[in-house]
């Protein structure tokens, strides 16, 4: 689960993105929409769908978008 942090090199408590499907094994934080903001990549190991969560800058993300399939 992400976690928000205050730049100090600790962080808070996890935050539940989504539910429902395997993907701890593969994710990536990166700012991917150029807002300036990190997001989430991630890819569901059980279809292949890689999906993305906007950041909102405040520690939390917009809800899952498919990015592609069969990755």
């Amino acid at each position: 689960m992400p976690r928000a942090g205050p730049a100090d090199g600790s962080f808070d408590k996890p935050v539940q993105v989504t539910g429902g499907w395997n993907f701890a094994q593969t994710v990536a934080a990166q700012d991917i929409d150029g807002d300036g903001k990190a997001d989430i990549l991630a890819r569901d190991d059980s279809t292949g769908t890689l999906k993305a969560w906007s950041g909102r800058g405040d520690g939390t993300f917009g809800a899952a978008r498919d990015v592609t399939k069969g990755w």
